[in-house]
C-alpha cells in the first residue's frame, strides 16, 4: 500500500491548518515540517476526527491495562472507522482558519544618522591651516592608540 493510497486521521486542528496552507508563510522548523508532509501525501488525505475518538487521545491520558482488555477504542478505533467512507465524519471546514504559526511580516526600516562635522571650515581664515590643524589632530589620535608609555 502505497501511502497515497491512505487516509489520515488527526484530532490537532492547527496541524491541519499548517498542512492546508501555504509553508513558506510558516516560520521555519514548521514549514521544514509541512514541506515534508506536502511532498508525501494530498490534502484530501488529511481528515480530522474527535479527540475522543483519536486512538492515541486515549493512550496518551494514562489507560490502565485493565481498561484495554475490553473491546474499545483503543483495539478496534472509532465505531464508525470500520463502516466505510460514508459514515466518516464530515470535515466541516472549521480546520481552515488561518495557521496561528506564521511568520510575522517584518517592515524595513532605514535609520540612519549623519555624523556632525569634526571641523568646522569657517572657523580657519585659510584651507592651509585648516590642514595643519586637522593633521595635528590626526597625529595626537595615533600617539594616544600607540602609546607605549
Amino acid at each position: 500500500m502505497d501511502i497515497r493510497d491512505a487516509t489520515l486521521w488527526t484530532d490537532a486542528t492547527v496541524a491541519l491548518s499548517w498542512i492546508r496552507s501555504n509553508p513558506s508563510r510558516l516560520k521555519t522548523y514548521v514549514c521544514n515540517l509541512v514541506k515534508e508532509i506536502q511532498t508525501y501525501t494530498t490534502t484530501t488525505q488529511l481528515n480530522h476526527c474527535t479527540g475522543e475518538d483519536n486512538l492515541a487521545h486515549h493512550l496518551s491520558r494514562g489507560v490502565n491495562a485493565d481498561q484495554l482488555k475490553g473491546p474499545d477504542t483503543c483495539w478496534g478505533g472509532p465505531a464508525w472507522l470500520p463502516k466505510g467512507v460514508g459514515t466518516w465524519p464530515y470535515d466541516t471546514g472549521t480546520v481552515k482558519q488561518s495557521p496561528p504559526e506564521g511568520r510575522k511580516t517584518a517592515h524595513p526600516v532605514l535609520h540612519f544618522q549623519t555624523p556632525a562635522p569634526l571641523l568646522n571650515p569657517s572657523r580657519y581664515s585659510s584651507y592651509w591651516i585648516m590642514l595643519r590643524v586637522t593633521a595635528w589632530i590626526f597625529r595626537i589620535i595615533r600617539n594616544i592608540r600607540h602609546a607605549h608609555r
